[in-house]
C-alpha cells in the first residue's frame, strides 16, 4: 500500500495501480487498497473498474464520505 501511494505522489499511476493489486492479492478485504486503487483507476479514466473497485468499499465502509 505504502509503495502505491508514494508512486502515485509521484505521478506514476501504473506502478500505484499494480502496488495496489499487489496489495490486494495479500489482503483482499483491506479496504484502504480497495479505495486508494479505485480512485487511482478513476484518474486514468478506467471508469468502469473504477465503480467496480469504489462499489466494493462502500459496502464495507458506508460511513465513508469518499467511499460513496
Amino acid at each position: 500500500l505504502n509503495l502505491g501511494v508514494l508512486s502515485e505522489k509521484r505521478g506514476e499511476l501504473e506502478a500505484a495501480i499494480e502496488s495496489y493489486r499487489r496489495a490486494l492479492e495479500l489482503a483482499p478485504d483491506h479496504a484502504d487498497s480497495v479505495l486508494r486503487l479505485g480512485l487511482a483507476l478513476q484518474r486514468q479514466e478506467k471508469f468502469e473498474e473504477s465503480i467496480a473497485q469504489l462499489d466494493r468499499v462502500a459496502a464495507r465502509r458506508p460511513s465513508d464520505p469518499i467511499a460513496q
